[in-house]
């Protein structure tokens, strides 16, 4: 059994929430908690909001604490929507909520015609898909990391109203550039970019080869060290508005 010491704590202006890290969920991560800091720094906050690819629901439950009234929380993972739905209740927001599952790469016809769009996507470069059905899930983004990003931007205006925004997570390591390009042919434009930086995960380097070879060809981007330390990618926070 869980106890509290196990769970995670994540903090940000103040506020701070309890997340248990269920088996086959994604763990809250760097990428989580830049795009809650990009989240936190708004100058308002939306109404309704759809968090595509929930993991264990960390940015769903923020996006209540901060007052979001009705917040959509979308996984293809099972066990993703079961972390979710316990998180939402260890946290008192399972109110404002609604899990739902959802296989965001397929078209959608959708009723729901919300103020935001909020993503941390799968979307690492490998040479092949993965043996585990967790690295499938949460980490895999096709050869060139793009597959779900691509998917992210063509169907997020079938939920977003017009004047809503798109902001998500894009990782240099998944070509930037083109995600730039690709943003005004789905109707977004008016776009800003928030830039960290993040040392490589231990699991990084099971593709450094692939890495390599990407950024050779110009379609990945990350540092490499002077001094025998860890490459570092940089975090790209986009927000942009949909015009329709």
């Amino acid at each position: 059994m869980r106890t509290l010491k196990q769970m995670l704590k994540i903090e940000a202006e103040g506020r701070s929430i309890t997340i248990d890290p269920l088996p086959g969920a994604m763990d809250p991560s760097p990428y989580t908690e830049f795009l809650i800091e990009r989240i936190v720094a708004r100058d308002s906050v939306p109404r309704e909001v759809v968090d595509v690819g929930c993991g264990s629901g960390a940015l769903s439950i923020f996006l209540a604490k901060l007052g979001v009234k009705q917040v959509y929380a979308f996984d293809i993972n099972d066990a993703a929507l079961e972390a979710t739905r316990k998180n939402t209740r260890i946290n008192d927001v399972s109110d404002r909520v609604d899990v739902r599952k959802v296989d965001f790469t397929e078209s959608l016809d959708s009723e729901l015609d919300v103020d935001m769009v909020v993503s941390n996507p799968p979307s690492l470069p490998m040479r092949s898909k993965p043996d585990s059905e967790y690295d499938m899930y949460n980490y895999y983004g096709g050869e060139d990391g793009r597959k779900f990003i691509e998917k992210l931007i063509d169907n997020s205006p079938t939920v977003l109203k017009r004047g809503g925004r798109l902001l998500f997570i894009h990782t240099s390591l998944a070509n930037v550039g083109d995600t730039v390009e690709q943003l005004p042919s789905s109707g977004f434009d008016s776009f800003d970019c928030s830039v960290s930086e993040l040392p490589f995960r231990n699991s990084y380097y099971e593709h450094i080869d692939w890495f390599r070879e990407l950024k050779e060809r110009g379609v990945a981007h990350y540092e490499e060290p002077d001094d025998g330390g860890r490459e570092t990618e940089y975090l790209y926070a986009l927000s942009c508005e949909f015009s329709g």
